[in-house]
C-alpha cells in the first residue's frame, strides 16, 4: 500500500515537474503568439477527451467482479467515439480558422487532434493497469512518454519549426505512451461487447462526466474569448500565466493531498472527525499560504530566469493569477469530502452554481479589459471556496465559519509577509538571482516571526512534529 501511494505521489509530482522543464524550453525557443495559436486548440481535444471517457475510466475500476466483456465494451465505446470525435473537429476545424481569422488553425487543429485517438487505444489499458494496482508500470509509462515527446519537441523547436513543434510534444508523447502502455499491459482486445455493460458504466459516470465536461469547458472558455477579442500573442501571455499556474495549484494540491489523505483514514470517531478534518485543512492552509505568497514575491524575477524577459507581460498576469489558488488546495479537499461521501450529486449541483457565477462575471470582465478578469477570477476563487465549503457543511457538518475563522490569521500572515519583504528589497538594487535569494531569506523569517507572535496552531504543531523527529534520531 505504502509503495503504491509513493509511484502514485511520484507520478503527478514528477509528471508536473517534467512538463514544467519541458514548457521552459520551449518558451525560450517559440514565441509567446505561437504559443497563443497553440492554446486555441486545447479546448477541443479536451472536450472530445472527457466526452469520450464518459465516467466509464472510474466505473471500471470500482467494479469489482469486472469480466472480459466490461474491458472490451469501454474499448470499443472509446475507440468509436474517439472516431466520431474526431470527424467532427475535422469538419469544423476550417470555421474555427475562419473565427480567429487565423487560417493555420485548420491544419493544426485537423493533425493534433489525432492524438484523441492514441488516447483512446491505450486508455482502456491504463485504467486495467491501475485497477490491478500497477502503479510503477503506469509512472514509468506517462514520466518516460513525456520526457521523450518532450525532448522531440525541443528538438523540432531548435530547427525553427514553432507552432508545429508543441504539435510534435503532443503527438509523440501520446504514441510513445501508447507504445509503452502496450507493452506494459497484460490485457488485449477482443471482440466482445453487450449494451448492458455499457447502459451499467454510463449510468455510474454520467454526473461525473457532466461536472468533468462543465469544468474543462471553463478552463478553456477564458482563451476562446480572448482569442477573438485580443491577438494571438495576448492569447500566448495568458496561457503561459494560466498553464504555469494550474501547474503551481496541482503541485501544491497534489503534495498537501498527498501527505495529509493518511491523516484521514484515521479519524474513526464522528466527535472528532470535524475537528480533524478542520486542523488538517489549517495544515494545509498555512503551508500553500506561504508557498503561495512567496511565488508572488519572486514572480517578476523568476519569469526573467526561467522563461527570459520576452515573457514579462505573462508574468504580470501569472503574479495576479496566483492569488486564485490560495483557496485552491482547500477548495479541492472540500470537493474530495463529498465525492468520497459519495455526494457526487452535489458535487455537480455545486459546479453548476459555481460555473454560473464564473461565466457571467468572466463575460462582464472581458468586455472591460483581461486585467479586469484577472481581478475577478481572484474573486471567484474565494466564491468557489465558500460555495464548497457550505456543501460540506450541509452534508457533512463540517462548519463553515470555522473554516473561514482559521483561515484568516494565515491569510493576513502571508499578506504582511508579503508587503514587508516587498517593501525591504524595494531598498536595495540587486539582479534577479540575488532578488530571489533575499526575498526566500526575508519572506520566511518574518513568515516565521510573525506565525510566533499570532500563536498559529499550524507553527506550533509544526515545531512540534520536527522536536519529535529530532529526538528520535537522537
Amino acid at each position: 500500500m505504502l509503495k503504491n501511494f509513493v509511484w502514485s505521489f511520484f507520478q503527478q509530482g514528477a509528471g508536473q515537474v517534467i512538463n514544467l522543464i519541458i514548457t521552459i524550453f520551449l518558451a525560450r525557443l517559440i514565441t509567446p503568439n505561437e504559443f497563443g495559436l497553440m492554446a486555441l486548440t486545447y479546448v477541443f481535444y479536451t472536450i472530445a477527451e472527457r466526452l469520450m471517457e464518459s465516467g466509464m475510466g472510474e466505473s471500471f475500476i470500482r467494479t469489482k467482479d469486472a469480466q472480459p466483456i466490461d474491458f472490451n465494451t469501454i474499448f470499443f465505446t472509446t475507440f468509436i467515439l474517439s472516431i466520431f470525435f474526431y470527424i467532427i473537429i475535422f469538419i469544423v476545424s476550417p470555421y474555427v480558422a475562419s473565427y480567429y481569422n487565423q487560417p493555420l488553425l485548420t491544419s493544426i487543429i485537423r493533425i493534433n487532434s489525432l492524438s484523441i485517438i492514441m488516447l483512446a487505444l491505450n486508455i482502456t489499458q491504463t485504467h486495467h493497469l491501475w485497477r490491478e494496482l500497477k502503479l510503477k508500470e503506469t509512472t514509468i509509462i506517462f514520466i518516460s512518454s513525456s520526457l521523450l515527446g518532450g525532448s522531440i519537441g525541443i528538438l523540432a523547436a531548435y530547427h525553427n519549426f514553432g507552432v508545429w513543434s508543441l504539435v510534435i510534444v503532443n503527438l509523440s508523447t501520446g504514441l510513445i505512451r501508447l507504445i509503452l502502455t502496450l507493452y506494459y499491459s497484460i490485457w488485449q482486445p477482443s471482440f466482445m461487447f453487450s449494451f448492458e455493460i455499457l447502459k451499467k458504466h454510463l449510468n455510474f459516470g454520467i454526473k461525473l462526466t457532466i461536472t468533468n465536461l462543465i469544468d474543462a469547458f471553463f478552463k478553456n472558455i477564458y482563451v476562446l474569448i480572448i482569442g477573438k477579442k485580443f491577438d494571438t500573442k495576448i492569447v500566448g501571455h495568458f496561457n503561459r500565466a494560466e498553464s504555469t499556474k494550474n501547474t503551481l495549484s496541482i503541485l501544491t494540491y497534489v503534495s498537501v493531498y498527498k501527505v495529509m489523505f493518511p491523516h484521514f483514514s484515521k479519524i474513526n470517531h464522528k466527535q472528532e472527525y470535524e475537528i480533524k478534518i478542520l486542523e488538517l485543512f489549517n495544515m494545509v492552509f498555512y503551508f500553500v499560504n506561504y508557498f503561495i505568497f512567496f511565488i508572488i514575491l519572486i514572480t517578476l524575477p523568476l519569469f526573467n530566469i526561467v522563461f527570459s524577459k520576452v515573457w514579462q507581460i505573462a508574468a504580470g498576469y501569472f503574479q495576479i493569477l496566483c492569488f486564485t489558488t490560495i483557496f485552491y488546495a482547500i477548495y479541492s479537499l472540500n470537493t474530495d469530502l463529498l465525492k468520497i461521501s459519495g455526494h457526487a450529486g452535489v458535487v455537480l449541483k455545486s459546479e453548476l452554481l459555481r460555473k454560473s457565477i464564473e461565466l457571467i462575471a468572466v463575460l462582464v470582465a472581458l468586455y472591460f479589459s483581461i486585467d479586469l478578469l484577472l481581478y475577478v477570477l481572484i474573486i471567484i476563487s474565494f466564491l468557489n471556496f465558500l460555495i464548497n465549503s457550505y456543501f460540506v457543511e450541509k452534508h457533512l457538518n463540517i462548519s463553515q465559519s470555522k473554516q473561514v475563522k482559521n483561515f484568516v490569521p494565515i491569510l493576513f500572515t502571508g499578506l504582511v509577509s508579503y508587503f514587508f519583504s516587498k517593501f525591504i528589497l524595494s531598498k536595495f538594487i540587486c539582479n534577479d538571482i540575488q532578488y530571489v535569494l533575499f526575498a526566500f531569506i526575508i519572506f520566511t523569517i518574518s513568515f516565521i516571526l510573525l506565525s510566533i507572535t499570532l500563536e498559529l496552531k499550524p507553527y506550533i504543531l509544526t515545531v512540534k512534529v520536527l522536536k519529535t523527529i529530532k529526538s528520535k534520531h537522537k
